[in-house]
């Protein structure tokens, strides 16, 4: 099911859940294995919240294991849309320790960057 929002202008938009299945799924199809992260305030059995996972942390990391391993952290947006700054300050910390990070808003600035890093 498609999550296609129809704009004020009456043009269709593709929405981040539009962009994540594209991206998921070529990655998928290439052979990566996309694990999705996630980040979250639950609450205890003492009440209490507690964060599972990190702020800012991203959507997914894809890994590749033909021959080696390889791997890179994926955040996914809606066409047009910026990570927070807790998203940025997440990617730059994991930057500054040797790992790959993508920001994609499309499937095709995924597949760019891919071919950039490979």
């Amino acid at each position: 099911m498609t999550a296609l929002r129809l704009a004020k202008s009456g043009v269709l938009h593709l929405t981040e859940a539009d962009v994540t299945r594209q991206c998921v799924d070529y990655l998928t199809a290439e052979g990566w294995r996309c694990i999705r992260l996630e980040s979250e305030l639950v609450t205890g059995a003492s009440g209490k919240p507690k964060r599972i996972g990190e702020t800012g942390m991203p959507d997914y990391v894809a890994i590749w294991s033909d021959m080696g391993l390889d791997l890179f952290f994926l955040e996914l947006k809606a066409p047009g849309k910026k990570p927070r700054r807790s998203q940025l300050e997440w990617h730059s910390q994991a930057r500054d320790d040797g790992f790959d990070v993508c920001v994609a808003d499309s499937l095709e600035c995924l597949k760019d960057w891919l071919k950039v890093k490979r």
